[in-house]
């Protein structure tokens, strides 16, 4: 496929994974247009403004900055200038079932193995030394596995890469792994629960994830300055600068192929853009099952049953009369039966009996995301998919949550302070997104066999022009994953680049 400036590429979808496509191939010159079915940009990453609160409805751990900073070089712009950070201390803070009092974690080893010391001496030294050791998982799975296309285990077959992969723990699960450093199961608690962003259990997930820890506790936790929605607006700004076009409001009924490639996409008001290239950050099972003409899906329905979506989960935005004392910026409940809280997760029908519990309360950081005076909240649960979500079960879990509020983390007469609520859940993301099954991550979850290589391709079996980027595919869930998805793009586009980040952004 020859690129030239009039290339016409034509992006299905506003989220990260589309924003940052659009991002890249308009500032390396090609004639770039993006397709938002909704009405404001950002996919899981929007949004939501209501009497003076403004709320990120989705993503709100900032993580993994050197990927940000990255991102915005390869763009010619200086992160720190157009998307100012500051650094959250503590970090975040956890609360454990039957303890009296929470634990604050500062992405500090010397600070934060102190505190692990408390639940059993000794783990100060062995987190140390598991931090490096994560450290090394981090820098050689990014420089072979993340930042590179590999559409089959063969593409791996270098020796630069078997050197990188040699020792990574990618048989075992995060739980074997920590459990052969740390002998408490409280400890392994703080160092175990970041799979839930990955969408899966400790004992199911790879133990190569283990980078994730190095970028807990070392890289720190990080706060734009404006929220998530300040990052999204600022990929717009890149396009709109590039040349790129962005529209909303423009819901795409179909993935238009002839003779093996995509000539255009149809929108349900009966326009048709024409396109050179297609990419689709949309929902991949949505891509696949809908958008396509049945003989041009190369994942059929067959397949997405046998395959594990990352969980649901029910959000309830709050915004309340005076303060929440007790929340940090990010709180944590640990459940109290860990492993009978991530099988009914994983496994259940219903709300989980003794779930975990996340919330964030951006309004300890930043005073613009609530009046003067007041607090914003976003008190998430996960949840199992597929769940049908009555009226009966939204007042339940809406119940649930504001009691949670009030006991576990003494927040007094809730319910009779907020000025501003809103429930979403599966349903909502099924609406929103057409996301499978109502998951609210973005793609399957990071099982062995659903990591790598092993998630669905970033270029169709079938289309030889269709691309796919964001959570869906590979490298995965989260952020700067869907960032690290665009640039494998861009890298697959202009046949440039090996394994490891691009050194510059390509020009046509």
């Amino acid at each position: 496929m020859k690129l030239t400036k009039s290339s016409k590429v034509v992006i299905i979808g506003g989220g990260f994974g589309g924003l940052a496509a659009a991002a890249l191939l308009s500032c390396a010159g090609l004639s770039v247009q993006l397709l938002e079915r909704n009405e404001t940009l950002g996919g899981r990453a929007r949004v939501w403004t209501e009497n003076g609160f403004r709320f990120d409805m989705g993503p709100s751990w900032y993580l993994m900055p050197d990927i940000f900073e990255h991102f915005f070089k390869l763009c010619s712009q200086d992160v720190d200038t157009v998307l100012p950070t500051k650094r959250l201390s503590p970090s975040y803070r956890v609360y454990l079932a039957g303890s009296d009092a929470p634990v604050d974690m500062f992405s500090d080893t010397v600070r934060d193995g102190a505190t692990l010391d408390r639940f059993f001496p000794g783990s100060s030294k062995s987190l140390t030394a598991y931090i490096k050791t994560s450290k090394s998982h981090y820098d050689r799975s990014l420089r072979s596995f993340m930042a590179r296309n590999a559409d089959t285990f063969f593409h791996y077959m270098t020796l630069a890469t078997m050197r990188d992969g040699w020792g990574l723990p990618v048989l075992i699960s995060m739980e074997k792994h920590l459990s052969k450093w740390f002998k408490n199961d409280t400890v392994r608690r703080f160092l175990a629960y970041q799979t839930l962003f990955l969408g899966n259990a400790p004992k199911e997930t790879p133990g190569v994830f283990s980078a994730m820890n190095y970028v807990d506790f070392a890289m720190g936790v990080h706060y734009p300055d404006g929220g998530i929605g300040a990052i999204v607006t600022a990929m717009a700004n890149i396009i709109t600068k590039a040349g790129g076009t962005i529209t909303t409001g423009a819901d795409v009924s179909s993935i238009d192929v002839e003779r093996g490639s995509a000539r255009s996409v149809t929108l349900t008001d009966g326009r048709i853009i024409d396109a050179d290239i297609v990419v689709a950050n949309s929902d991949y099972h949505q891509v696949e099952t809908v958008l396509l003409p049945k003989e041009s899906q190369s994942l059929d329905q067959n397949y997405w049953s046998k395959k594990r979506p990352a969980p649901s989960a029910a959000i309830l935005y709050l915004g309340i009369r005076g303060e929440a004392p007790m929340l940090e910026h990010h709180t944590l409940l640990f459940p109290d039966d860990w492993d009978l809280s991530f099988s009914e997760l994983f496994h259940g029908h219903t709300l989980p009996t003794d779930p975990s519990i996340y919330v964030s309360c951006p309004s300890k950081t930043d005073p613009t995301v609530a009046p003067s005076g007041h607090t914003n909240l976003f008190i998430l649960m996960p949840c199992p998919t597929g769940l049908t979500w009555t009226p009966e079960l939204k007042r339940e879990c809406t119940e649930r949550l504001l009691d949670i509020l009030e006991q576990s983390f003494s927040i007094d007469g809730v319910r009779e302070r907020v000025v501003v609520q809103r429930f979403y859940c599966g349903e909502d993301f099924s609406n929103d997104y057409c996301a499978w099954l109502g998951n609210a991550l973005g793609g399957q979850a990071h099982t062995l066999s659903q990591s790598s290589f092993m998630r669905p391709p970033a270029r169709s079996r079938k289309v030889k022009n269709l691309f796919f980027v964001g959570a869906g595919t590979n490298p995965g869930i989260g952020m700067p994953m869907c960032l690290l998805s665009a640039e494998m793009l861009v890298k697959r586009l202009f046949k440039t680049g090996g394994p490891g980040l691009l050194k510059q952004l390509p020009h046509i």
